[in-house]
Order: structure tokens, then C-alpha cells, then sequence
């Protein structure tokens, strides 16, 4: 294995050249990135030649995600870059393998990334996540369920340079107001980070352009709904880029459509995100729009034992099965495990080969992460034998443990 090690500030202009290379961006910027990245509490990661020279670097930042209403201990990995003279030659795989180590020593339980290609980390044990839905609507389509009640107020303007608060409020409590209407959402979808202040400040930043957030507040005075979006930059001054958007109540909701359509006059589309399992483009009258598969995120379990004990039973009956996976990347994740559920919690074990019987269900550990996670049940990945089954009481356990959930993940890294 080639040599992987932890970054210092004294390696951030060897990074900058390799990440620069990769992402076509001059290396001062990724060197300034870079900067901010560690304010935040993110680690670097190098694999170096055996000359000394940086041949691959990674980004990991850790998070708390949600899955089944349980608070998982994840981590995402950003801006895999590698030099093109030390490609094709395991780096990356060496560079991940040791990344993995370190996540289970840490007691991680699931890894996230964003792929440049499905298939190279599909090999290396990331699985398919979520598929996500890029759309542009125009203004007026909103304008059928929308209503003009309570008050929309201009909260915040993001800028590059910085943050500018309207009269009365600070970062304390807009973040305040917004943060339950995003753990609303964050509940209800697996995936979904749990934002810590350092998260929200991280979230509330832009590289370019302006943007803006607004909250609406009800008859009642209570915020129900934020907006944060606006134009991308000159290039784009007629679409507006929602960021994010959310409401914790049904006016919420109708606020925001009217919201959006009074924009009629000077924009054409309104440009978001959203996974393909989310119905909101159904509500529109006139459903008018331009849609567009996006690339989503990926996912794998760094732990099994930790990861399917920490998600629960999620309302499964009691009951046992035997699992067999594969996982060449983290051996301590390769062979057989009991998984037994009683009350709503879930034991799981690693047992010698053969000792638990016959398995109920044999699968590589990307299979398993999309079913722990929700992307696909059992029965789905079962039907195009992605999963090997013993189809009996075991099996039908596990059917009831792995369903597929709405995924969300709104994080960038």
C-alpha cells in the first residue's frame, strides 16, 4: 500500500497543484478552500509515491446524518483529485482503504460521497444512493396553490464577502427560525444531515453571486417557511437558483408558491433540486416544466455491526436472519452476521463462517448499504438478484427490516 497520512498546512500547495489539475482551477483557490475547509473542521488526506510526491488528496468532513429517526454517525468524502501521471495505479483504492480504517476507528458508521463516476466507486464499495431531479418551472406555474397570507421577510443576503442582516436580527437567531423547519424535512428523510452552528455556517455561504433568505412568518407570528436562492450569477440574471426551501405546515407551503410567482416579471425559470421520490412538482395546477436527472449522491457502510445496530428494527417485528457480505475494501466487514431485532432494537454480530447456518441473504456491501439506507428494499434488490436469498422466515425478517425511505441529502462537499 502506498503511503497515506493525515495533511498539514505544509502540504496544502502540493494539494492545490494536484486538486487544481483535476478540477480545472488555479491551485491558489483550492489552496484558499483549503483554509476555509479546516475552519470548519475537516481533515485532508494524502497518498503520497514513493519518492515523496502527492499523487491523490480527499477531503472528509463528518456530520450526523438521519436513518429511520436515528442519529447515525456519517462522514462525507469531497474532492478526490489525483494527478494524471500516478493514475491507474491504486492510489485512490489505498488512499480510500486507509480512509475506511480511520472511519471505523472513529466509530463512523456510513460514509457519503459525490461520484465523478458511479462505477469507479460502485467497485470500491459505494452504492447508489438517491436519484435527484434538477428542474426549472416558470413563475407563474406556482400562482394555482399559492396564497398571500402572513408576511414574507428578507432575512439575511449571502454574499461572498460575507453576510448582511436586516435591521433586528442576527446569524443566532436566523438560524434559529430556520432550523426547525429544516429538521422538519431532515426527520422525514433518510440521509438528511443534522446541522450543528458550524454546519449552518458552512450551508450559508456562496462562492459567487447573491443570494437571499427569506422567512414567512404566520398570521400567528410564527416562522413556518424559509427561501434561500436567487440568481447564480450575471451569466444566469433570468432563473432563479433555489438553494434550499422548506415549510413545516401546509400555509407554509402555499406561502412560498406565491412567493415564487411573483417573480413572474423578471424571471423566467425557477431552477432547483429535488430527489425523485419528493411530489411537490404534482401540486403545481399546470405542471409545466423542464426536468433532468442530476447526479446524486453515493453511500457505503463503514461498519456493519455499528451501522445496522444503530438503525433499529424501524418497527419490524421481532425476529432473527443471517447475513453473508463481501467487502474487499474493509475485511472486517467481510463474512457472516446474526441480525436479531426485539422491541424496536437491533443486535448485530459478526459469527465464523458456517457457525449461524446457512445465510438468509448474501450480498456485496454496497447492496447492503442501499438497503440499510433505503434506497432500495429487499424485495426490489431481491427481484433482480442483486441480493442472493433463502427465501423462509429469515428472509421474510429481513424484508420487513429493509424498505425502501424518501432520501434526501442536501449537503455539499
Amino acid at each position: 500500500m502506498h503511503e497515506v497520512r493525515y495533511l498539514t498546512p505544509a502540504d496544502d500547495q502540493a494539494c492545490g497543484r494536484v486538486a487544481g489539475y483535476s478540477y480545472n482551477v488555479q491551485p491558489h483557490k483550492i489552496v484558499e478552500m483549503l483554509e476555509r475547509t479546516r475552519g470548519f473542521g475537516d481533515r485532508l488526506l494524502g497518498v503520497f509515491t514513493p519518492s515523496g510526491e502527492m499523487g491523490a488528496a480527499m477531503i472528509d468532513r463528518r456530520m450526523q446524518v438521519n436513518i429511520n429517526g436515528r442519529d447515525i454517525p456519517a462522514n462525507g468524502v469531497g474532492m478526490v483529485a489525483s494527478a494524471p501521471e500516478t493514475r491507474r495505479r491504486g492510489m485512490v483504492r489505498d488512499m480510500l482503504a486507509w480512509h475506511l480504517g480511520q472511519l471505523n476507528d472513529d466509530g463512523v458508521a456510513l460514509s457519503i460521497l459525490y461520484p465523478f463516476q458511479y462505477r469507479f466507486y460502485q467497485r470500491l464499495g459505494w452504492g447508489f444512493a438517491n436519484q435527484v431531479v434538477q428542474v426549472g418551472v416558470p413563475p407563474k406555474e406556482f400562482a394555482g396553490h399559492g396564497r398571500e397570507i402572513g408576511k414574507m421577510v428578507l432575512l439575511v443576503t449571502v454574499e461572498p464577502s460575507g453576510l448582511r442582516f436586516a435591521d433586528g436580527y442576527t446569524k443566532e437567531q436566523v438560524v434559529g427560525l430556520m432550523q426547525p423547519i429544516y429538521e422538519a424535512t431532515a426527520r422525514t428523510n433518510n440521509l438528511a444531515a443534522w446541522r450543528s452552528p458550524g454546519d449552518w455556517d458552512r450551508a450559508l455561504r456562496v462562492s459567487s453571486g447573491i443570494r437571499y433568505i427569506y422567512g414567512w412568518f404566520a398570521p400567528s407570528g410564527q416562522c413556518e417557511a424559509y427561501f434561500f436562492g436567487g440568481t447564480r450569477n450575471e451569466d444566469y440574471p433570468t432563473t432563479l437558483y433555489t438553494r434550499e426551501m422548506f415549510a413545516s405546515t401546509p400555509d407554509g407551503w402555499r406561502a412560498l408558491f406565491w412567493f415564487l410567482s411573483c417573480h413572474d416579471s423578471h424571471i423566467k425559470l425557477v431552477e432547483f433540486s429535488l430527489p425523485a421520490s419528493n411530489q411537490i412538482l404534482e401540486l403545481l395546477v399546470a405542471p409545466r416544466h423542464d426536468a433532468k436527472l442530476a447526479e446524486g449522491q453515493m453511500a457505503r457502510i463503514v461498519n456493519v455491526e455499528r451501522m445496522l445496530t444503530m438503525r433499529g428494527a424501524d418497527g419490524a417485528r421481532d425476529g432473527k436472519c443471517v447475513l453473508r457480505v463481501r467487502d474487499e475494501l474493509a475485511p472486517w466487514n467481510d463474512g457472516d452476521f446474526t441480525l436479531e431485532t426485539a422491541a424496536g432494537t437491533a443486535h448485530v454480530a459478526k459469527v465464523a463462517g458456517g457457525a449461524a447456518g446457512e445465510p438468509d441473504i448474501v450480498a456485496p456491501i454496497d447492496v447492503l448499504t442501499q438497503m440499510a439506507i433505503g434506497t432500495r428494499s429487499l424485495e426490489e434488490m431481491a427481484r433482480f438478484g442483486l441480493a442472493g436469498v433463502n427465501r423462509g422466515s429469515g428472509y421474510d425478517h429481513a424484508a420487513g427490516l429493509f424498505q425502501a425511505k424518501p432520501i434526501w441529502h442536501l449537503e455539499y462537499y
